[in-house]
């Protein structure tokens, strides 16, 4: 039976991660994409404006494809608003390589 986090834990491990890390636990706990699907996203599938996600391909045993079904692909709407805006999103991403590779 698989452990389901609180949401006094999910802040926790949220306030304790680098923020790609961040990004990708917030989406997994709020949306209910699959890992493959996560793995999958692009910058360009966030819309910020409309605070949407679009779900087109997946990533399985590091092979990328199109996801198998109609309904596999899909568009999330609302959880982008809370990620801020794609420059906050993309300056963070940068700034976490950039600390990972010094």
């Amino acid at each position: 039976m698989p452990h389901i986090l609180h949401v006094d834990e999910i802040k926790r491990l949220l306030d304790n991660v680098a923020f790609l890390r961040r990004l990708l636990i917030f989406l997994d706990a709020t949306t209910g994409l699959r890992q493959s699907e996560l793995f999958g996203l692009r910058w360009s599938d966030l819309d910020f404006d409309n605070a949407e996600i679009n779900v087109v391909r997946s990533v399985v045993h590091g092979v990328i494809s199109r996801c198998k079904t109609e309904s596999s692909a899909k568009q999330s709407q609302g959880e982008a608003s809370h990620l801020g805006t794609e420059h906050d999103a993309k300056t963070n991403s940068s700034e976490t390589r950039e600390t990972r590779n010094q």
